[in-house]
């Protein structure tokens, strides 16, 4: 895979549960248990939530349900603090006098490592449970040994084995190529002259090539994930020319006489102002995210990771 990798995953082996700390003598084992098992239910119902609410931006974008899309992106990011503030309420009753023992708490984090290890998120799960000890301890700055913290993300699992991307070779006229992009998406009918956006792109790709002299194209490689925000849909990948990685980042509008391609970005500077930090993050389906950043990251070098997971509305992990 090309681009990022956090320090220390790449190659290795997944995380287990015999790589965390043994449990503590003395604990109530039951407790311990049930409250890691409180917490992935809690974090399973957010990420369910989470992706149910990102799922709905096609049809928002589709319909020109904009008020709606606001609406969603708000629900959204309130919507860590809605799963988080029950499991925080409800540990006392769980684990008792043990509610604030560190050591009941390396213990919980044990269990819960190995409930997660499996996940395709598994970094995204940690930092749910890492906000929840926070809350409980009013921890400032980084309690190791009860949450998580960097030495615990070099045990990761590698991102997924499977390409983010699809591939789009290309070994004559950009145009058809571009075409079968956009047809892709499947938005059909919606698009208000695909074959024209088709040779627009075509000729902006074709001029930046020549006079930046860069060889054919051999491949697009797309997300086929849409990256949606406000009124605007973004299409997300890159171009290999030779020896070349070109970012290809295509901004999307939904007028009222249809959809078109409002741009063609071919830098990693342009493609990181569209991925800026703002609070206004993207709704995009990403089942591994740190794939979909490592991704990102190939094309945005000088992005910064927390920047990328933020992007993407992982703001808390981000943190």
């Amino acid at each position: 895979m090309d681009g990022w990798q956090s320090p220390g995953v790449g190659g290795m082996a997944p995380a287990r549960a015999s790589e965390f700390p043994s449990p503590e003598r003395g604990l109530k084992g039951e407790g311990t248990r049930e409250a890691a098992q409180t917490i992935h239910a809690a974090f399973e119902a957010y990420r369910e939530e989470f992706r149910a609410i990102t799922r709905r931006a096609r049809s928002r974008f589709e319909r020109r349900e904009w008020h709606e899309a606001q609406a969603d992106a708000l629900e959204r990011l309130t919507l860590y603090r809605v799963r988080m503030d029950p499991v925080v309420a409800a540990l006392p009753q769980v684990l008792g006098s043990d509610t604030r023992n560190r050591a009941a708490w390396r213990e919980i984090r044990r269990r819960y490592a190995a409930l997660t290890a499996e996940r395709p998120d598994p970094e995204i799960a940690w930092t749910f449970f890492s906000s929840i000890t926070r809350r409980v301890f009013g921890t400032v700055g980084v309690a190791e040994g009860v949450e998580f913290v960097g030495d615990d993300f070099d045990h990761l699992p590698p991102a997924s084995t499977l390409p983010v991307h699809t591939n789009y070779p290309c070994g004559g006229p950009l145009a058809p190529v571009i075409r079968w992009m956009l047809e892709d998406l499947g938005f059909g009918r919606l698009f208000r002259d695909p074959g024209g956006d088709a040779d627009r792109v075509a000729a902006v790709i074709g001029q930046h090539l020549r006079s930046h002299r860069l060889p054919p194209i051999q491949v697009f490689e797309m997300i086929p994930t849409v990256f949606y925000r406000n009124l605007g849909a973004y299409l997300v990948g890159r171009i290999r020319a030779g020896n070349e990685l070109i970012p290809l980042v295509l901004p999307l509008l939904h007028l009222d006489d249809g959809i078109r391609v409002d741009a063609v970005l071919l830098t990693s500077d342009e493609a990181s102002i569209v991925f800026g930090f703002t609070r206004s993050y993207f709704h995009a389906v990403c089942d591994h995210p740190r794939a979909i950043v490592q991704f990102l990251q190939s094309i945005m070098p000088m992005k910064r990771i927390d920047e990328l997971y933020t992007s993407i509305g992982y703001n808390k992990h981000g943190k």
